[in-house]
């Protein structure tokens, strides 16, 4: 698993997290703002948790990740996201598949097309 956060404290949490699970072996954090880190990793899931009040990093993070060359089919892209922000159809060669909404959040489901 790859954790990307750029608040400092925040990635202290999660690494905490991770050690007290047991698995910080298994998973990288990198405490970094999204854009600088989003194009060094690979991944088959790709789990997008930005700031509710910051529309423009899923615009950053969507686009980078569909204007990648390489994503192929096999991957999948998940956005959290409030449920009153309504996420594009599309970024690049990412297309929205579904969205689930449970009480005021929604997950937006992307694949590569």
């Amino acid at each position: 698993a790859i954790f990307i956060e750029k608040h400092f404290s925040a990635a202290r949490v999660i690494r905490e997290n991770l050690d007290a699970l047991g698995i910080a072996d298994r998973a990288t954090v990198a405490q970094s703002a999204v854009g600088a880190s989003l194009g060094r990793f690979e991944a088959d899931i790709y789990f997008l948790d930005p700031p509710y009040t910051a529309p423009a990093e899923y615009e950053a993070a969507l686009t980078l990740l569909g204007d990648r060359p390489g994503l192929d089919a096999q991957r999948l892209v998940l956005a959290q996201h409030a449920k009153r922000f309504d996420l594009a159809e599309s970024y690049g060669r990412l297309s929205r598949t579904r969205v689930l909404i449970h009480g005021d959040n929604a997950v937006s489901f992307f694949v590569v097309s």
